[in-house]
């Protein structure tokens, strides 16, 4: 089933949306003895930019419109950051 979707004027958010490229650690659970994976896991996080400072990045997956708050926050340390992209939702 195809819904057919009324194409909306542009809104502006209160939040802009953004992608976060980012190191992780990476942790190994099966016990191998082969060869460390010696290096960061590179992740890549899309949400609602809700602080950017020299802490690090904090969004939120989700956002009520009606001022009822944000729900499905995530913090990233600004070391651990790589690159940062704002999406124009244009």
């Amino acid at each position: 089933m195809v819904l057919a979707l009324k194409i909306m004027k542009k809104k502006s958010y209160k939040y802009p949306l953004c992608v976060v490229f980012w190191d992780d650690a990476v942790e190994h659970s099966d016990n191998s003895t082969a060869e460390p994976y010696h290096q960061p896991a590179q992740q890549v996080t899309a949400g609602w930019l809700l602080k950017n400072d020299k802490e690090g990045i904090s969004l939120a997956f989700e956002y009520a419109e009606n001022e009822q708050g944000v729900r499905g926050e995530a913090f990233i340390p600004s070391g651990m950051v790589t690159r940062l992209e704002l999406i124009d939702l244009d």
